[in-house]
């Protein structure tokens, strides 16, 4: 199950054990790392406070695999007239061709975001997606991207996927159904994923992707998928 949120990065890394000096400390360091990698000046405001809540969308995993595995089979088609999900599209065979490759040309925030704990799309236009990795086994490994690049991808997606423009505004009244529909799941992935990140753009507020294991999963290595690309850089 992914969960999708439009929060804060300090809210989710707040703890009893942090101030909000210290939670924007780290947050001034994650932006001048992506500073230093970017080549320019990325940063946001985010308002620290404690207590909150934020409405999440949980998401089969089935939704958010099957979208990137249609963007990588767009890396090299034009259409999605051949493509065919599978059983388990993390190990979709489009992916090796394209890890082969190297890189994604066309969705490189979609497709190189890695399977860290979380992936972060932020409120700031940046190429390609980070991946912030800890300095030892106690530090969470995630990625960060941009809303703004993710935006413009999912409106590439949209007309492959044959979906209407303005949809995601009904996101609540929309249902895809497998049993007719072979692109129903990648269809309903990008659904939420634009609902949130028209969000997360009109509130200039990090877009969360977060991987929740699932127990009730008989197969754990489903969670795996295989995607690589992305820039690396070193985070606290």
């Amino acid at each position: 199950m992914f969960e999708i949120v439009v929060m804060p990065l300090t809210e989710l890394w707040a703890d009893p054990e942090h101030s909000s000096e210290d939670l924007k400390e780290t947050l001034a360091e994650l932006q001048s790392v992506l500073t230093t990698e970017a080549g320019f000046e990325v940063t946001w405001d985010e308002t620290v406070s404690r207590g909150p809540n934020f409405d999440a969308d949980g998401v089969n995993v089935y939704c958010i695999y099957g979208l990137r595995a249609a963007a990588a089979w767009l890396e090299f088609n034009d259409t999605l007239d051949a493509f065919e999900m599978g059983d388990e599209p993390w190990s979709h065979e489009i992916l090796d061709k394209l890890e082969e490759h190297g890189k994604s040309e066309r969705f490189p925030q979609i497709l190189h975001s890695s399977d860290t704990t979380f992936a972060a799309f932020v409120p700031v236009d940046m190429p390609d997606v980070f991946l912030m990795e800890g300095e030892d086994d106690a530090d969470l490994d995630f990625s960060v991207g941009s809303a703004v690049g993710l935006r413009r991808e999912l409106d590439d997606l949209r007309a492959a996927l044959g979906l209407e423009e303005g949809l995601e505004e009904h996101l609540d009244d929309i249902v895809f159904d497998p049993a007719e529909d072979p692109l129903a799941e990648p269809r309903y992935g990008w659904l939420v994923l634009s609902a949130r990140t028209n969000e997360a753009l009109e509130k200039k507020l990090p877009l969360l992707i977060i991987f929740e294991v699932d127990e009730d999963e008989d197969d754990e290595d489903d969670e795996e998928d295989g995607e690589e690309g992305g820039e690396e850089a070193d985070s606290e």
